[in-house]
């Protein structure tokens, strides 16, 4: 084997010095499921893709890239980071309920090639903070349509039936609106925004045990106990879906097409025809009229819909707001 003469090797050492390093893209992808435009709701939590060449990083990826996020303006309760959840990693923004309305943010993404530093350049996407054009209600029922997400109540209103498309529905009970709650952030302009997408990561641990439905709400809203009534013919359990996507199952009750549940906050679920075999759950036909949660009945219910029977006592879970 012939060998390389000192001066060709110190040649192609050269060449391959002043070669220009090849760069990669590190983006956000700020097109996300929730978001409503480019305006941010105060009261929820945005989960940006942070992306590698067009992929999502994944947890311990080495890109070679160092990255980071700040924001312009500094606003009182909102906050941009990067961080890893579901082994993937995210700019997440937080947006609190307390944070000033009709103002607006810039997110900006930092990125430095770490061989060479020369090499930078900044990403960023500008964000109203509010709630848009919000439907005012003034009753105490309310049929929610795909294209109006954000609710105003009316300070007459302490309980109001919101009606979904998919055919759930919301017995809501709200929080009186007083100034003290006003500046705690229990507001009563309310995003209703929902999904029910299936969550992949879901679907793949859990889809051969059953058949499953999603409905996934975005809002931060403290009610006071209400009822969420899943339109569910073909399910039998409950299951809430952490931000790691783990499963516990959620007491229900049986009324006729709908499956039910106690709680005080909206948040991520799944139904299943089967028992997935993750934590607890309990159904119980109430068909009959034995006992549910109670409150004031609605004046003029939607087809099919059977009202709460009253009388019944529950408990709640500390953490989960279901009863017990």
């Amino acid at each position: 084997m012939k060998h390389l003469s000192a001066g060709l090797l110190m040649a192609l050492c050269l060449m391959l010095a002043l070669s220009p390093i090849a760069h990669a893209d590190i983006t956000v992808d700020w097109d996300i499921e929730g978001l409503h435009g480019d305006t941010l709701h105060p009261g929820r939590v945005y989960m940006f893709p942070l992306l590698y060449n067009g992929y999502q990083i994944e947890q311990g990826e080495n890109t070679g890239y160092a990255y980071r996020v700040t924001t312009d303006p500094k606003l009182s309760g909102v906050s941009a980071s990067i961080v890893t959840e579901n082994r993937r990693q995210w700019v997440r923004v937080s947006v609190s309920a307390a944070a000033q309305a009709d103002s607006y943010i810039e997110v900006i993404l930092t990125v430095t090639d770490r061989r060479d530093r020369s090499y930078t350049y900044d990403e960023s996407w500008v964000f109203d903070i509010g709630y848009g054009d919000a439907y005012y209600v003034s009753g105490d029922t309310h049929e929610l349509f795909d294209d109006e997400t954000v609710l105003e109540f009316g300070d007459q209103v302490s309980t109001c039936y919101i009606y979904l498309p998919e055919g759930s529905e919301f017995i809501a009970n709200l929080q009186p609106n007083s100034s003290r709650n006003r500046a705690e952030g229990r507001n009563r302009i309310i995003d209703f925004y929902y999904s029910t997408d299936m969550i992949y990561e879901v679907e793949s641990r859990y889809g051969s045990r059953g058949l499953l439905e999603y409905m996934r709400f975005y809002t931060d809203y403290n009610f006071n106990q209400s009822l969420l009534r899943f339109f569910a013919p073909g399910a039998n359990y409950v299951y809430e879906i952490d931000g790691l996507n783990n499963l516990t199952r959620i007491p229900a009750t049986r009324n006729g097409d709908f499956l039910v549940i106690s709680t005080t906050r909206l948040g991520s679920y799944v139904l299943s025809d089967n028992d997935l075999g993750v934590g607890y759950a309990s159904i119980e036909d109430i068909s009959s009229g034995e006992s549910t949660p109670a409150l004031p009945p609605a004046p003029t219910p939607s087809p099919g819909y059977t009202v709460p029977v009253t009388g019944g006592d529950f408990k709640t879970n500390p953490g989960t707001g279901v009863a017990a």
